[in-house]
């Protein structure tokens, strides 16, 4: 019963995205690379960044053909000054674990079940690594 309360409030949140309810747009970013954030893979691409409501993040493409919505916790450690998206790199794929705003408010996603899964299988390569993208 858990997974399908779990998968009708990302269904009514991404619904509520979609249709454009009260967002706050937080940052642009071109990201030259597909990545996954959170369930969804993502194109390379210019995206529009903003704060649903306290908690949720969400992440839509210019062209309107990509969305993502992901809870996010503050995060007070942010390591430096201006906007940026950082992501983790295992292998060839990217996950969003960060952004971080003009201001430097810091906003953390959690690590999805895919990252989690990549970091095992690549932990025996020793192929991962860190990858940041300012925001525009």
């Amino acid at each position: 019963m858990k997974p399908f309360i779990k998968h009708a409030l990302l269904a009514a949140f991404s619904f509520l995205s979609i249709s454009g309810a009260s967002a706050q747009v937080i940052a642009r970013a071109e990201i030259p690379f597909d990545f996954s954030c959170q369930r969804q893979a993502m194109p390379r691409g210019e995206y529009t960044i903003s704060i649903l409501q306290e908690g949720f993040i969400q992440l839509s493409s210019k062209n309107g053909k990509s969305h993502a919505v992901s809870l996010f916790k503050p995060n007070v450690e942010t390591g430096g000054s201006g906007a940026k998206l950082v992501f983790h790199r295992h292998g060839d794929r990217y996950f969003l674990t960060e952004v971080q705003t003009e201001d430097e408010f810091g906003m953390k996603l959690p690590i999805s079940k895919a990252e989690r899964q990549t970091t095992l299988n690549e932990t025996r390569l020793h192929r991962s690594g860190i990858a940041l993208i300012t925001s525009r």
